[in-house]
């Protein structure tokens, strides 16, 4: 079995929704996110730097998710998992997202998705998960503004 850092219960704001009544509100979305990565290094050294910082990726999955919008809950974990992919040394995530009160009479609704880093020169790189190049995209995700 691979070494996995966790993250559970993360909450996430943003707006989301294919409905007309949905897109201008602010939405919570619940976050379970695994990830897999060597942790050898870390478990010997004790150094952070040779870990998975999983503050800092709970920090930068909140800033991203809440300065955008999306239509479906799927996007938004398909650009969680390209952040993590590609920003932080993981070979795997499975990104588990649920969108509390979505369904009357349902205790929880939501997507799970599983993603593989993948070996990529720098001409086959994803765009910026920060939208920051000119394609206007989101960690290849077409933005839904």
């Amino acid at each position: 079995m691979p070494d996995r850092v966790f993250i559970r219960g993360l909450a996430l704001e943003t707006q989301i929704g294919i409905h007309a009544h949905e897109k201008p509100l602010r939405q919570r979305l619940i976050l379970h996110l695994e990830m897999s990565a060597a942790l050898t290094a870390s478990a010997r050294s004790g150094r952070i730097e040779e870990t998975i910082d999983y503050r800092s990726v709970a920090e930068r999955i909140q800033a991203v998710v809440r300065g955008r919008s999306f239509a479906l809950v799927e996007t938004v974990a398909e650009a969680v998992a390209t952040l993590v992919l590609t920003e932080y040394p993981v070979r795997k995530v499975l990104v588990e997202l649920e969108k509390p009160g979505a369904i009357r009479g349902a205790d929880r609704v939501g997507v799970m998705i599983e993603r593989e880093a993948t070996s990529t020169s720098d001409t086959d790189a994803p765009p910026s998960v920060d939208g920051d190049d000119c394609s206007g995209h989101v960690g290849g995700i077409p933005d839904q503004k």
